[in-house]
């Protein structure tokens, strides 16, 4: 990385992921919002929802569940 005009290796502190759990958060989304469209894809399932609406029930999710 360059720093001040210098090469140099810097530490990067790396993020710890865990989606283990986002089945859960999403079929508690489905199931307490309402919101959710479900619906074929070609031969799958598709769900369709507003992604601000489950990234907020998430965060809420997460704080009180793990």
């Amino acid at each position: 990385m360059l720093v001040d005009g210098e090469r140099l290796w810097v530490q990067i502190r790396d993020l710890v992921l865990d989606a283990d759990d986002f089945p859960q958060i999403g079929e508690a989304f489905e199931r307490e919002s309402g919101v959710a469209r479900i619906g074929s894809v070609g031969i799958g399932v598709g769900r369709l929802m507003p992604q601000r609406e489950l990234v907020d029930f998430a965060q809420q999710w997460i704080e009180q569940n793990r």
